[in-house]
């Protein structure tokens, strides 16, 4: 599949888009999502993080996606500045058939009864736990094997804690799901259940079963796990060194570009810190979102002692055409590994300013 589209735009080297994104629905409500990127009259990309007016996308097709029109929800076009235009497709012309003789149009169907789940040792670190979630599917064309066929959700019995979420992939083998979870000493002690299975196959159709809440398809699957050094306390922040430094980066001509270098202390008693989300909000009320993320994330412990203050910092570029005014802080949100978090609300608090001409 091959999308081109062009923007209207006055002024073609002032105005364009840096992406584009729909999601195609199928006759039946399977789906995909497009990305468009600005590309040159002959279809060849632009470089990276260049604008443009005529956008394309790409996509291979599984001969077994269901056969028909298949149609936008809407286009959603993102400039420099991060600015988004939702185009609905009554605004636009639009006309895509599938032709497919094999389309498979059923769901992967999760078998009754049988979801289990078995704990083991890492065979490459024995203070690490592994809880395996396995179950059986009945499925005609075969599950998606791009590390989207399985996926699982679990979680403990305790409020103050997220879930555990992870793809699988199905045993190459036999119509088998298998999701496997690496539980470090520090996990909680605790029950552990399964509340969702999902299942994708080769023509994007998705199975869902549920197995916690009113609308619970059969009783979950439960496993005890005991850890030695369980941590149930969320990570912190030192809410009074927090430091923001925002440079125009074209100070003589400011253009609303800004280098802003964020930078806060945190702790953890155990587990350390996972990630963090920073929340900035522009004068005109809109917040954008940017991970902060210690270098030690992969790892399954933590690096050094995290019960000591450490600084975790990034650099954000604003783009050119950036809201100008007075930006601030609006939210920090910390989650350590053993998925215990902390919401820390600064709206009126901590400021930076943008300038543009």
């Amino acid at each position: 599949l091959t999308v081109d589209l062009e923007l209207h735009a006055l002024d073609g080297d002032k105005e364009g888009a840096l992406t584009g994104l729909t999601r195609l629905n199928s006759p039946i409500g399977t789906h995909f999502d497009l990305w468009v990127y600005p590309a040159d009259e002959q279809g060849d990309y632009l470089p990276s993080g260049e604008t443009g007016t005529l956008l394309r996308g790409e996509a291979t097709l599984s001969k077994y996606l269901k056969a028909g029109y298949w149609l936008p929800q809407q286009f959603r076009l993102r400039d420099a500045a991060g600015n988004d235009r939702y185009q609905r497709p009554s605004d636009f012309g639009w006309r895509m058939y599938v032709d497919n003789a094999l389309e498979d149009y059923t769901p992967p169907e999760y078998v009754p009864g049988s979801l289990t789940m078995d704990k083991s040792v890492w065979e490459e670190d024995d203070t690490v736990q592994v809880i395996r979630v396995k179950w059986s599917v009945i499925e005609g064309t075969g599950l998606e094997r791009k590390g989207v066929g399985c996926y699982a959700v679990i979680n403990d019995d305790l409020p103050d804690t997220y879930s555990l979420e992870r793809y699988g992939g199905p045993n190459a083998a036999s119509d088998e799901c298998t999701v496997d979870y690496l539980m470090a000493n520090y996990m909680p002690t605790s029950t552990y259940s399964t509340q969702l299975v999902q299942m994708r196959d080769l023509g994007q159709n998705i199975g869902v079963t549920k197995f916690t809440g009113d609308d619970a398809d059969e009783s979950p699957a439960t496993i005890e796990l005991v850890t030695t050094n369980p941590d149930t306390q969320p990570p912190e922040i030192d809410a009074n060194g927090i430091s923001v430094d925002a440079v125009p980066t074209n100070p003589e001509a400011p253009n609303g570009e800004t280098e802003v270098t964020v930078g806060f202390q945190h702790r953890d008693n155990i587990s350390g810190l996972y990630r963090a989300t920073l929340v900035l909000r522009d004068p005109q009320g809109g917040t954008h979102d940017y991970w902060m993320e210690p270098d030690d994330k992969f790892e399954v412990y933590p690096v050094g002692d995290p019960t000591v203050w450490q600084l975790l910092e990034r650099v954000i570029i604003l783009p050119p055409g950036s809201v100008p005014g007075t930006w601030g802080i609006a939210e920090i949100k910390i989650e350590d590994r053993a998925r215990n978090f902390e919401n820390y609300n600064f709206v009126e608090i901590i400021h930076f300013e943008v300038e543009s001409e």
